[in-house]
């Protein structure tokens, strides 16, 4: 479950920004880059667990080591966590609908209006503007 966390956003990231003539080979890399580190993961088990770790010290490793790689990747594309935590928010307690979304522009002004008034809608408006997704 929590490698659907990790794989899909990322996914999303790379097909909302990479430009469509290399997107294909930009995903095949990815591919390539998984595989490389689940090897290397699998062979960080199997030193760790003929070193006397057990499963509990296997998870801590995989929790530490994935810290780090969030904290760089966070570093890397700063908004990612902010609308992350929003999208989760939004797309949990509430039931939202986006009217013609694809009219947002793919650059300039735009004016993007909630129904109704609350602390809430700044966090609704920003899941709603993602730019990239509605440019043609």
């Amino acid at each position: 479950m929590f490698g659907g966390f990790y794989s899909v956003p990322l996914y999303a990231l790379i097909q909302a920004r990479s430009q469509p003539t290399h997107r294909a080979r930009i995903i095949a890399a990815n591919n390539i880059l998984n595989s490389f580190f689940m090897i290397v993961s699998s062979l960080m088990a199997l030193a760790l667990t003929t070193m006397g770790v057990g499963i509990p010290g296997l998870l801590l490793a995989t929790a530490l080591l994935n810290v780090v790689v969030a904290v760089y990747i966070y570093s890397l594309v700063p908004e990612f966590l902010p609308r992350f935590s929003a999208w989760l928010l939004v797309h949990t307690f509430y039931r939202s609908v986006f009217v013609d979304a694809k009219c947002i522009p793919a650059h300039g002004a735009a004016v993007l209006v909630c129904n109704h008034v609350s602390f809430v809608d700044a966090v609704v408006i920003m899941v709603a503007k993602v730019r990239a997704r509605f440019a043609s």
